[in-house]
């Protein structure tokens, strides 16, 4: 059964009364919905993730991007959303020039030509892949080890340095570990392939 996505509900952590003109976050288990989250409770909880395990993901980095804060909150809370934004602008300016590495010496460098010659590629080493994909003009290249992942978009057609993250889910030593061991097994093996 498809939930009405316009009928009025709480929001499932503050109680919030919730319209059909408000932002809403639907959480499923599969197919079932579990529960509905005004914008601030969730957001807040993306937030608090970060602090909690510093896991960087691509709703916080949107968050950090267009400088979101809470709505109703303490000042302690403010405070710590403040730092917590503060400090993932940071990590992802370095996560950033680590992708632009990665575009000169991987992208540049011959995946760009295999990519546009054929389209999904996938390369694997001891538990590191690379996976790309086209469509559209856009070239996405997907590098994950375990449960972390980074997501680069890029133009495929582009001589420009374009590249950049289109997701995340990992830890700031993980999504550089992921462009590093990438780029290195670039230089050494999967170039030669």
């Amino acid at each position: 059964m498809t939930p009405d996505f316009d009928a009025p509900v709480n929001c499932g952590t503050c109680g919030t009364h919730l319209t059909s003109q408000d932002p809403k976050n639907f959480h499923y288990s599969g197919t079932v919905l579990k529960r509905v989250q005004c914008l601030n409770c969730a957001n807040n909880e993306v937030v608090e993730l970060y602090v909690d395990t510093e896991v960087l993901t691509s709703q916080l980095m949107l968050l950090a991007a267009i400088q979101t804060y809470p709505k109703k909150t303490s000042d302690e809370a403010l405070l710590r959303w403040c730092v917590a934004l503060d400090r993932v602008t940071q990590v992802m300016s370095r996560i950033k020039e680590g992708v632009k590495t990665f575009e000169t010496l991987v992208w540049y460098d011959g995946l760009k030509k295999l990519v546009r010659t054929k389209s999904n590629i996938h390369f694997d080493k001891g538990g590191l892949e690379l996976d790309t994909g086209c469509t559209g003009g856009r070239a996405l290249i997907e590098l994950t080890r375990g449960d972390a992942r980074l997501t680069l978009i890029t133009d495929e057609s582009s001589t420009a340095n374009v590249m950049g993250v289109q997701g995340i889910y990992a830890k700031e030593e993980e999504a550089l570990a992921l462009i590093n061991d990438t780029v290195k097994l670039w230089q050494t093996e999967w170039s030669k392939s």
